[in-house]
């Protein structure tokens, strides 16, 4: 594994406080519902990825996620 200098904890708050991702899911989703579970998916998938490798950019990198999911 290699060194990771942010924590999930950091990374999470910043997707949180962001929440960029929120309003990109609202406008691309088919539903409120869809919405919700790709916004729970992708953050998911941005810590498993923080986990293992850095991420320069989480919320950007959510985005990319969401979109690969809708």
């Amino acid at each position: 594994m290699s060194d990771v200098n942010v924590s999930s904890k950091d990374i999470h708050k910043q997707i949180i406080e962001g929440a960029q991702l929120n309003r990109y899911l609202n406008r691309h989703a088919n539903s409120a519902d869809e919405a919700a579970d790709i916004y729970q998916e992708s953050i998911v998938r941005v810590l498993e990825q923080s986990r293992r490798h850095r991420i320069d950019n989480p919320l950007a990198y959510a985005i990319r996620v969401a979109r690969n999911l809708l």
